[in-house]
């Protein structure tokens, strides 16, 4: 998957909003678990997944530890590399 357009104004509101590690990339590889996040969970350089299907998902399905990245996708075009830092059921 490629992005093509304005990486300048687009590159800077990607940099306000990232979700722990934003890697400037043009070609994501598929290895990345990919999910579609509301764009309310992020804040700052955080971002909270509340779905808990998207938390079973990550944490029983998939299997996935601390420190591993996957891709949230927040419905208005961006893309985010993110770290896990920490799996919850409850929060």
């Amino acid at each position: 998957m490629s992005y093509s357009g304005d990486l300048g104004n687009s590159f800077n509101e990607l940099q306000r909003s990232l979700a722990f590690t934003v890697w400037n990339c043009y070609s994501i590889p598929m290895r990345y678990h990919r999910f579609f996040v509301a764009p309310q969970a992020f804040s700052g350089r955080f971002a909270k997944i509340d779905d808990l299907e998207i938390v079973k998902q990550i944490s029983k399905v998939f299997r996935l530890q601390i420190n591993e990245e996957i891709i949230l996708l927040d419905g208005d075009g961006f893309e985010y590399v993110v770290r896990l830092l920490k799996i919850s059921p409850r929060e």
